[in-house]
């Protein structure tokens, strides 16, 4: 997490940070039977409400959380896919997979719900029905694009 932090200089109280902590600006839950579309307010709230009981921190205190987030949608799919040879496709701010730290899990998969309303992974990156495609946007920002598109003809 970066930080930065601003300090009075008549007292050396911290008087407020900003950071770029990625909390995303829309939470959805994976069945969308929940949504916060204000995550940021929320964590900058949530520090500003500890800040009241430090006594290292001004009175006046403010807390500003930006967004730059990995794993934020660009574009969102549609609500369904009935088969037919469809390409559900959906495209998220992220970083080169090769980038990805966690050992002995997947990029990117596809879950489906089922009749009894559970989720169940019927895709991985490791199967060729799943076509992940990372494209790098600003070069000097360091962004990236990644769309992940299924073939769902009978295969998912």
């Amino acid at each position: 997490m970066k930080l930065l932090r601003f300090t009075r200089s008549e007292d050396d109280k911290i008087a407020g940070i900003l950071n770029w902590f990625p909390t995303h600006g829309t939470a959805m839950y994976r069945n969308n039977t929940h949504v916060a579309g204000d995550n940021k307010a929320l964590a900058a709230w949530m520090v500003e409400q500890n800040a009241k009981s430090n006594s290292q921190c001004a009175d006046d205190f403010i807390a500003g959380t930006n967004q730059s987030n990995l794993g934020d949608e660009v574009a969102r799919p549609k609500p369904a896919y009935t088969g037919g040879g469809r390409w559900p496709k959906v495209t998220f701010h992220g970083a080169n997979p090769r980038n990805n730290l966690r050992l002995g899990g997947t990029y990117a998969a596809l879950d489906k719900k089922g009749s009894d309303g559970t989720w169940k992974q019927v895709r991985d990156d490791a199967d060729w029905f799943l076509v992940l495609t990372w494209r790098k946007t600003s070069v000097v920002l360091g962004r990236s694009q990644v769309d992940i598109e299924c073939d769902t003809a009978g295969n998912a």
